[in-house]
């Protein structure tokens, strides 16, 4: 919108829909500054309430809002395997600090959240039931939802979901349960 000095999301809606590319679902989803209602987000979010066995993050930033954390929690409450695979180490005391805060509560609830060690942790990926996958460049973070532009792709596609998904378990291989480091015995 910004580049094209089109504002309304309407106009954008109206525009004719390309011929067919390949053989996967996919929505290409902008965030940020005139990008309506953060719809990144809520389709995060909303993936998070319809997960029904498991829901897999990797961020290197994760400070999320009340409606993001309360769909994790949630969703680890009533049963789905939510894992939350952040980097051990971070280029940013203050975000690891921030970060570290929402922990206890994804452990209450029974959400797995790992520490990958395997080196520098870049990559901001969901997988959700093997049916759902995001990629992108949108942090789990308020900034990367609504200040920076960001641009994530959503796939409709199993085979690109199991695909995605053995990347994130090989972050997982090279990662270690928070609960394993000196994290819980940590100072106020």
């Amino acid at each position: 919108a910004v580049e094209t000095t089109r504002t309304s999301p309407e106009a954008i809606a109206s525009e004719p829909i390309p011929a067919r590319a390949g053989d996967v679902e996919m929505q290409v989803v902008p965030s940020g500054p005139g990008v309506h209602q953060e719809t990144i987000h809520r389709m995060i979010v909303q993936g998070a309430h319809e997960a029904k066995k498991e829901l897999v993050l990797t961020t290197p930033y994760f400070t999320p809002d009340e409606a993001m954390m309360a769909s994790l929690v949630t969703a680890a409450q009533r049963g789905v395997e939510v894992t939350l695979i952040v980097p051990a180490r971070v280029d940013s005391r203050m975000v690891a600090l921030a970060s570290s805060a929402y922990y206890q509560d994804l452990l209450d609830a029974g959400a797995r959240v790992r520490l990958f060690r395997g080196g520098l942790l870049h990559a901001k990926t969901v997988t959700i039931d093997g049916q759902l996958a995001m990629l992108g460049t949108v942090n789990m973070d308020r900034r990367s939802f609504g200040i920076n532009f960001e641009l994530s792709a959503f796939l409709y596609d199993r085979g690109v979901c199991a695909r995605l998904r053995e990347i994130q378990s090989r972050y997982l291989a090279d990662s270690v349960s928070i609960t394993e480091t000196a994290w819980p015995r940590r100072s106020r």
